[in-house]
Protein backbone atom coordinates (compact mmCIF):
# COMPACT_ATOMS: atom_id res chain seq x y z
CA UNK A 1 0.00 0.00 0.00
CA UNK A 2 1.35 3.40 -1.42
CA UNK A 3 0.46 6.69 0.17
CA UNK A 4 -0.46 9.18 -2.31
CA UNK A 5 1.27 12.11 -0.97
CA UNK A 6 0.05 14.21 -4.06
CA UNK A 7 -3.03 16.16 -2.37
CA UNK A 8 -1.52 16.81 1.05
CA UNK A 9 0.10 20.34 0.38
CA UNK A 10 -2.61 21.71 -1.58
CA UNK A 11 -5.05 20.51 1.07
CA UNK A 12 -2.87 22.37 4.01
CA UNK A 13 -2.97 25.45 1.65
CA UNK A 14 -6.59 25.36 1.42
CA UNK A 15 -7.36 24.84 4.94
CA UNK A 16 -4.60 27.33 5.94
CA UNK A 17 -6.35 29.72 3.33
CA UNK A 18 -9.69 28.78 4.88
CA UNK A 19 -8.48 29.87 8.01
CA UNK A 20 -7.28 33.02 7.26
CA UNK A 21 -10.26 34.19 5.21
CA UNK A 22 -12.78 32.80 8.41
CA UNK A 23 -10.35 35.51 10.19
CA UNK A 24 -10.69 38.41 8.12
CA UNK A 25 -14.30 37.78 7.65
CA UNK A 26 -14.73 37.60 11.34
CA UNK A 27 -12.97 40.88 11.86
CA UNK A 28 -14.49 42.68 9.20
CA UNK A 29 -17.98 41.60 10.34
CA UNK A 30 -16.83 42.79 14.29
CA UNK A 31 -16.06 46.36 12.54
CA UNK A 32 -18.85 46.90 10.67
CA UNK A 33 -20.86 46.11 13.36
CA UNK A 34 -18.67 48.57 15.99
CA UNK A 35 -19.11 50.91 12.95
CA UNK A 36 -22.93 50.82 12.58
CA UNK A 37 -22.91 50.95 17.08
CA UNK A 38 -20.92 53.63 17.25
CA UNK A 39 -23.34 55.75 14.36
CA UNK A 40 -26.38 54.83 16.11
CA UNK A 41 -25.02 55.73 19.81
CA UNK A 42 -23.77 59.00 18.60
CA UNK A 43 -27.17 59.59 16.73
CA UNK A 44 -28.89 58.84 20.05
CA UNK A 45 -26.54 61.17 22.21
CA UNK A 46 -27.34 63.80 19.79
CA UNK A 47 -31.09 63.42 19.90
CA UNK A 48 -31.18 63.47 24.04
CA UNK A 49 -28.53 66.85 23.80
CA UNK A 50 -31.19 68.41 21.54
CA UNK A 51 -33.75 67.91 23.97
CA UNK A 52 -32.11 68.56 27.39
CA UNK A 53 -31.27 72.27 25.27
CA UNK A 54 -34.65 72.45 24.41
CA UNK A 55 -35.50 71.58 28.08
CA UNK A 56 -32.75 74.44 29.04
CA UNK A 57 -34.04 76.91 26.88
CA UNK A 58 -37.64 76.59 28.74
CA UNK A 59 -36.33 76.20 31.96
CA UNK A 60 -36.87 79.29 33.90
CA UNK A 61 -35.94 80.01 37.56
CA UNK A 62 -39.12 79.73 39.36
CA UNK A 63 -39.89 75.91 37.81
CA UNK A 64 -39.91 73.31 40.38
CA UNK A 65 -39.07 70.11 39.19
CA UNK A 66 -36.37 67.42 40.81
CA UNK A 67 -34.58 66.24 37.59
CA UNK A 68 -35.43 68.63 35.05
CA UNK A 69 -32.91 67.60 32.72
CA UNK A 70 -33.15 63.56 31.96
CA UNK A 71 -30.48 61.64 30.01
CA UNK A 72 -31.79 58.05 29.99
CA UNK A 73 -29.92 57.63 26.70
CA UNK A 74 -26.37 58.06 28.68
CA UNK A 75 -27.72 56.07 31.41
CA UNK A 76 -27.99 53.32 29.05
CA UNK A 77 -24.79 53.53 27.02
CA UNK A 78 -22.78 54.00 30.49
CA UNK A 79 -24.82 50.78 32.05
CA UNK A 80 -24.23 48.91 29.02
CA UNK A 81 -20.64 50.15 28.74
CA UNK A 82 -21.50 51.12 25.17
CA UNK A 83 -19.21 54.59 26.16
CA UNK A 84 -16.33 52.62 25.83
CA UNK A 85 -17.34 52.75 21.87
CA UNK A 86 -16.65 56.41 21.28
CA UNK A 87 -13.68 57.98 20.26
CA UNK A 88 -11.70 59.28 23.64
CA UNK A 89 -11.50 63.23 23.04
CA UNK A 90 -15.49 62.81 22.48
CA UNK A 91 -16.14 60.50 25.03
CA UNK A 92 -13.72 63.15 27.82
CA UNK A 93 -16.06 65.93 26.49
CA UNK A 94 -19.39 64.28 26.54
CA UNK A 95 -18.42 63.29 29.99
CA UNK A 96 -18.14 66.99 31.00
CA UNK A 97 -21.52 67.78 29.61
CA UNK A 98 -23.30 64.99 31.14
CA UNK A 99 -21.80 65.75 34.42
CA UNK A 100 -22.72 69.13 34.48
CA UNK A 101 -26.08 67.89 34.16
CA UNK A 102 -26.02 65.91 36.95
CA UNK A 103 -24.71 68.63 38.92
CA UNK A 104 -27.63 71.07 37.33
CA UNK A 105 -30.44 68.60 38.37
CA UNK A 106 -29.11 68.40 42.20
CA UNK A 107 -29.20 71.78 42.17
CA UNK A 108 -32.50 71.77 40.96
CA UNK A 109 -33.33 69.28 43.62
CA UNK A 110 -31.77 71.70 46.49
CA UNK A 111 -33.92 74.42 45.11
CA UNK A 112 -37.01 72.21 45.12
CA UNK A 113 -36.35 70.99 48.65
CA UNK A 114 -35.42 74.62 49.97
CA UNK A 115 -38.47 75.68 48.14
CA UNK A 116 -40.85 73.27 50.16
CA UNK A 117 -38.66 74.23 53.76
CA UNK A 118 -39.03 78.09 53.54
CA UNK A 119 -41.96 78.63 50.82
CA UNK A 120 -39.39 81.11 48.97
CA UNK A 121 -36.29 80.74 46.61
CA UNK A 122 -33.15 80.99 47.32
CA UNK A 123 -30.84 84.04 45.18
CA UNK A 124 -28.02 81.85 45.43
CA UNK A 125 -29.39 78.46 43.95
CA UNK A 126 -30.91 80.42 41.36
CA UNK A 127 -28.27 82.26 40.63
CA UNK A 128 -26.13 79.05 40.28
CA UNK A 129 -29.23 77.35 38.10
CA UNK A 130 -29.22 80.46 35.74
CA UNK A 131 -25.41 80.63 35.20
CA UNK A 132 -25.01 76.99 34.20
CA UNK A 133 -27.72 77.28 31.96
CA UNK A 134 -26.12 79.99 30.51
CA UNK A 135 -23.11 77.92 30.04
CA UNK A 136 -24.91 75.14 28.77
CA UNK A 137 -26.05 77.17 25.70
CA UNK A 138 -23.11 78.74 24.73
CA UNK A 139 -21.71 78.14 21.90
CA UNK A 140 -18.69 76.50 23.45
CA UNK A 141 -16.76 75.66 26.41
CA UNK A 142 -16.40 72.52 28.36
CA UNK A 143 -20.12 71.78 29.08
CA UNK A 144 -21.51 73.23 26.77
CA UNK A 145 -24.57 71.04 24.56
CA UNK A 146 -24.33 73.22 21.41
CA UNK A 147 -20.47 71.98 21.08
CA UNK A 148 -21.02 68.75 22.21
CA UNK A 149 -24.59 68.24 19.32
CA UNK A 150 -21.61 69.46 17.02
CA UNK A 151 -19.15 67.19 18.13
CA UNK A 152 -21.27 63.97 18.50
CA UNK A 153 -22.26 64.82 14.71
CA UNK A 154 -18.56 64.96 13.49
CA UNK A 155 -18.06 61.95 11.07
CA UNK A 156 -15.07 59.59 11.70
Amino acid sequence: MNTDWSQFVPSMIATFAGFILALIGQWGAENLHDFFQLRNLKSRIKQELEIVKNQLIKFKETDLDVHPLKTPIWDEAISAGQISILPADLRAKLFNVYSSIQEFNSWSRVQVNYFFKERSYDNLLVKALNELKEKFLLDEGNISIIAAISAVSRRR
